[in-house]
């Protein structure tokens, strides 16, 4: 797998000069209706929306993702850094939702869907990122594995069977700034009480969710990412330099 990944990030390398934005969270976007590994292709694209995005792509020689690559310069990043870390680290993460899917969809009455695998996803880099920032190079690293997750996000989308270039920009500006503004939510929440990370963890994972048993799911998760924190505090430098991290399964006590 790391090497289809490496040569997916391989064939869209250019340079371009351009940071990713920022902001605070956002409603979730078009995708969240869609179930998480779902391969059924979309609605055809309208007539008009076609000749919109041909025309968008007359105009720009390059191609959304392809600016985004190029903004965030992946080619910059080594590859074995990618190969030995942060491949290592985003399929870790990218796995959660489904090793613990019952949790997230049953405990947590989160929806199944392709908004609820990014949600899971990002926590789950947000709590990398806490322990890598106690390296000496833990800011190049968390910088390369947040490059390589919003490249490889456009990957995600398309196999849910979405095709449209406008959905699909739409979209990754929507996470990036969803991303950005979690991050500091967590950082917050993580410094401060659990009323503090209670309320990051809503309003970024929970808001959406319906039912009596709200304040009980959201017990669940504030202990589940305290008990996280105290493992990525634990994990050798070593063994982190080679990607190698073992999330503990969560658990429905308090």
């Amino acid at each position: 797998m790391r090497t289809v990944l490496y040569q997916s990030l391989k064939c869209n390398l250019k340079n371009l000069n351009k940071n990713l934005v920022s902001g605070q969270r956002v409603a979730p976007s078009a995708l969240s209706s869609i179930r998480y590994q779902s391969t059924s292709s979309n609605n055809e694209t309208s007539q008009t929306q076609k000749a919109e995005e041909t025309k968008a792509e007359g105009e720009n020689k390059h191609t959304f993702m392809e600016r985004l690559v190029m903004s965030l310069k992946l080619d910059k990043i080594p590859q074995a850094v990618l190969n030995r870390q942060c491949f290592p680290i985003f399929e870790t993460c990218s796995e959660i939702y489904k090793r613990d899917k019952e949790f997230y969809t049953e405990t947590l009455n989160m929806p199944d869907n392709f908004q609820t695998w990014v949600s899971v996803t990002q926590l789950h880099i947000w709590l990398t990122i806490v322990r890598l920032r106690m390296e000496n190079d833990g800011q190049k690293v968390n910088q390369y594995l947040v490059n390589v997750f919003f490249h490889l996000l456009e990957e995600k989308i398309r196999e849910t069977g979405i095709s449209s270039d406008r959905i699909i920009k739409n979209s990754i500006k929507d996470f990036i700034v969803g991303f950005r503004g979690s991050t500091i939510a967590f950082d917050e929440g993580m410094c401060k009480d659990d009323a503090v990370l209670a309320a990051a963890l809503w309003r970024n994972m929970l808001s959406t969710v319906k039912g009596d048993q709200i304040d009980t799911g959201l017990a669940y998760l504030v202990r589940y990412v305290r008990m996280q924190l105290k493992y990525v505090e634990s994990i050798p430098s070593d063994q982190l330099k080679k990607g190698d991290l073992q999330f503990p399964k969560p658990e429905a006590i308090l």
